[in-house]
């Protein structure tokens, strides 16, 4: 069975978690809602609180076929800013996994270098905030 990581920070957009896991969840996938920090419970940028399955501080990327971080304010910054992150992130994907991002999330595979000299999809007007390709 496929196992995914969702990352949650503080301020993420919240459909941008929840549909995704209700979806691959009712299907079979395997989901882990990973709280980014010390806190399992998470407040998305509209209010909406949600408890992770777990701190990303307790998961081995090892176990994971794929990690996606929601995007949101100041959500996807929070993501991108914590080197936890970052370093599961590039653990996931180096190890042949899959590592995506939703709307404003890309600056999270940005920062961990794993955009240079691919195609993308980003919120409009954060075009700046990438490299070019």
């Amino acid at each position: 069975m496929k196992k995914i990581a969702v990352l949650l920070a503080p301020g993420f957009e919240e459909v941008e978690a929840v549909a995704p896991v209700d979806v691959w969840r009712r299907i079979g996938l395997q989901v882990t809602l990973a709280a980014a920090g010390s806190e399992r419970r998470v407040t998305g940028a509209h209010g909406m609180a949600l408890t992770g399955d777990a701190l990303l501080a307790d998961l081995d990327p090892a176990a994971f076929d794929a990690v996606v971080c929601p995007g949101g304010m100041p959500g996807s910054r929070n993501l991108r800013d914590d080197p936890a992150v970052i370093a599961f992130v590039r653990a996931v994907y180096e190890r042949g996994g899959a590592a995506a991002a939703i709307c404003a999330a890309p600056m999270v595979l940005n920062r961990a270098g794993l955009l240079n000299g691919r195609r993308f999809t980003m919120y409009p007007g954060m075009e700046g905030d990438y490299p070019r390709i």
